[in-house]
């Protein structure tokens, strides 16, 4: 029972990195203000341009982790929906992959399909038994 006590802590640590994660997201896309503070046409109807982030999230689907991931993927698909609801020029354009357990593929299977679905950032599930714990990806600069 002591070991469901640090998983909720985990849980939470994970809601609150999400949070402040979409926090920063949502600061840096803001509409800037006007380039000429006297300007009364209107005021800023909008942002200038439309971002999308392409948002791949890497969460247990299958395996012996399976029961943690159905919540977490409801709290990704939760923050996705409020993002793009806001209409604040920004759009995720948001892509699951299923993260298995350390005796089958669908680790290898996921990355891949993440990888060639172009996604700019990711989310997952960070449990020392989980095949994701060693993953170290790879840069865009080749480091």
């Amino acid at each position: 029972m002591n070991g469901m006590k640090g998983l909720r802590g985990g849980k939470a640590i994970a809601a609150i990195a999400l949070a402040g994660a979409v926090a920063v997201v949502m600061a840096g896309c803001s509409g800037s203000p006007a380039s000429n503070p006297s300007d009364t046409s209107g005021g800023n109807s909008g942002p200038a341009t439309e971002l999308t982030l392409k948002l791949g999230s890497l969460m247990p689907e299958t395996g012996s982790l399976a029961f943690l991931g159905p919540p977490q993927e409801a709290g990704v698909g939760l923050a996705v929906q409020e993002i793009n609801d806001a209409k604040a020029g920004i759009t995720i354009d948001y892509t699951a992959a299923d993260e298995g357990d350390t005796d089958t593929k669908a680790y290898e299977t996921s990355i891949s399909k993440l990888r060639s679905a172009g996604i700019t950032a990711m989310v997952g599930a960070r449990h020392p038994a989980s095949p994701s714990s060693s993953w170290t990806g790879t840069s865009r600069r080749g480091s």
